[in-house]
């Protein structure tokens, strides 16, 4: 028995239940905060993040994906369309392309929306007129009066479709896709007036997400700001010179420094807000119960050399910077070192803000990530018609190939790359412990991890914040025996008949530092790092033997 040995509520370290923090100092992370959370995430314990499968079987070619949306009509079956090069296609759930259209210019962001009203979904990109898909997957240009010639994206809100072209919003009459506000219209294209530059996204907020939602608005982004479009009557005939009795549209500037870049970024959290990524590289937030936005991507930005954060965004490319919700988590996908498309994610959790919608300027956000090992462009989320809440992505990278990938697989802890696999790598790395005696040395001869799943392939790193080191241990039975890395089904073999596995509950293992080191692990505040890969893994708690010592830390 270790003399003076602290209690193991004391001596634990806490879950990570705050998240990673980027901003600052390794000194002044707190319990619950997290230097690095690669590839993982707290959900009742430390969890690798699920893997990826091409839903593709082959290359489309050198390109990367440049949109991505899952179409539930009224009048037929459910289908996915993905755009890339000039084409759009349709991609089934078993991988098989089918061509619905070659016709769009190369290589645009193409943004799709589907309004129920018509039942069809509209096509922008920024450089084609507006086009349309029917139900059965047939592609079309919308035809009538002052059809949009180069829309960026269009956006249903009640009783009419939006869409951003050029310098302002114009919209249709109601009911019709064939009847849109002419350019020189006063009163029905919509030009905000607070910011820089011309619109750069619109999104429907509405806390209901019903487009009859009294308190609905159509936000409208620009670079630098923020407006809302509010009303219940936008006229009956968008073509006249002035408008109509009972018109009641209005705009209202709500953030004049707060705009966006990243079209793509600007997504709804049910029962909480939008979120979208801001030309300066965080990202905000607008409730559903006000009318200001807030900042909540501050822990992101990145002080570290070795861990890249918000701020090392590529600036040249904020456009292809992606959010989206899924699986309680808002997802952000970062463009970095150049690249224009994504490799690097973080996870903000959600559960506070949606459990607790009172204490939501209170609660505690938490962010994981890095998630590095896959390369992103366009991201989607389909959560209707009986889909499992599921996200898929296009191949960022050209030189892969054009891919489309299934996200957060379930059971699956590799990554698929064009055509290769590689595991999902973990490098979780805790606060620095002061075990309530910051001043004083602790001595560690020995750590107990509690752990679900296959822990074979499991690193362990001890280091004091301004001293010591002992790496790569590795895991043991308490008694001291090597696991024994043969398989026995879907379990790991290790000893004397014991199983455990993927389907196994937890299991007690032991990093012993006496036995693995040949160097005392001393010091004053102490990280655990613990490594792994290959399999499922579950870090349920990390309880240290620590011993105060009684002298000042050691220089």
């Amino acid at each position: 028995m270790l003399r003076k040995r602290l209690p193991d509520a004391q001596a634990a370290w806490p879950d990570p239940v705050l998240g990673v923090n980027l901003r600052d100092s390794l000194e002044d992370l707190q319990p619950g905060e997290a230097e690095k959370m690669q590839n993982c995430h707290y959900d009742g314990g430390t969890r690798i993040r699920l893997g990826s499968s091409a839903l593709t079987t082959a290359s489309q070619g050198a390109f990367r994906g440049r949109g991505g949306y899952r179409v539930y009509p009224q009048t037929a079956s459910k289908f996915r369309v993905v755009a890339w090069d000039t084409k759009v296609a349709t991609v089934s759930d078993a991988g098989v392309v089918g061509t619905v259209t070659v016709t769009l210019t190369s290589d645009q962001d193409v943004h799709f929306r589907t309004w129920s009203i018509t039942d069809q979904t509209y096509v922008a990109n920024k450089s084609n007129i507006l086009g349309k898909i029917s139900p059965a997957q047939a592609y079309a240009t919308v035809t009538g009066i002052n059809i949009p010639a180069s829309p960026t994206m269009t956006m249903p809100f009640l009783d009419r479709l939006f869409a951003i072209q050029g310098d302002g919003v114009w919209s249709t009459s109601p009911r019709v896709d064939s009847v849109w506000s002419p350019n020189s219209s006063t009163w029905a294209i919509y030009r905000p007036s607070g910011g820089t530059g011309v619109p750069t996204s619109i999104h429907l907020h509405s806390l209901t997400g019903s487009l009859a939602d009294p308190l609905a608005q159509l936000l409208i982004f620009q670079e630098s700001s923020l407006t809302a479009l509010t009303g219940t009557d936008f006229g009956s005939d968008v073509t006249l010179t002035t408008p109509p009795t009972g018109w009641d549209a209005a705009l209202t500037l709500l953030a004049p420094n707060i705009g966006t870049k990243s079209p793509y970024s600007v997504v709804t959290v049910p029962g909480v807000g939008t979120f979208w990524f801001t030309q300066n590289a965080n990202v905000a937030w607008l409730s559903f119960d006000s009318s200001v936005p807030k900042f909540v991507g501050d822990k992101l930005f990145s002080n570290r050399v070795d861990l890249l954060g918000v701020n090392n965004v590529n600036y040249d490319q904020l456009s292809q910077v992606r959010m989206a919700y899924q699986d309680r988590k808002l997802k952000l996908f970062l463009p970095v070192s150049g690249n224009a498309f994504s490799t690097i994610q973080y996870w903000l959790d959600m559960r506070q803000l949606q459990s607790i919608p009172v204490l939501a300027d209170t609660a505690k956000l938490s962010w994981s990530g890095p998630h590095i090992g896959q390369s992103l462009s366009a991201v989607w989320v389909e959560s209707a018609g009986g889909d499992q809440d599921a996200i898929l992505a296009t191949e960022g990278d050209s030189t892969v190939g054009m891919f489309v990938y299934l996200l957060n697989q379930a059971t699956v802890f590799t990554d698929q790359i064009g055509a290769a696999t590689q595991d999902v790598a973990v490098d979780y790395r805790s606060f620095y412990h002061g075990f309530g005696a910051p001043t004083y040395e602790k001595w560690i001869p020995l750590v107990r991890f509690d752990i679900t799943g296959d822990p074979t392939n499991t690193l362990v790193t001890l280091k004091d914040l301004h001293g010591l080191t002992v790496e790569n241990m590795t895991l043991t039975t308490i008694d001291g025996t090597a696991l024994d890395l043969n398989y026995y089904d879907d379990s790991v073999y290790y000893g004397a008949g014991a199983y455990y596995g993927l389907s196994v509950a937890q299991s007690i293992l032991i990093a012993d530092v006496t036995a693995q080191s040949e160097t005392a692990m001393l010091g004053d505040a102490i990280q655990v790092q613990v490594a792994t890969h290959g399999g499922n893994f579950v870090l349920n708690q990390a309880i240290p033997q620590a011993q105060i010592r009684r002298t000042q830390p050691v220089s």
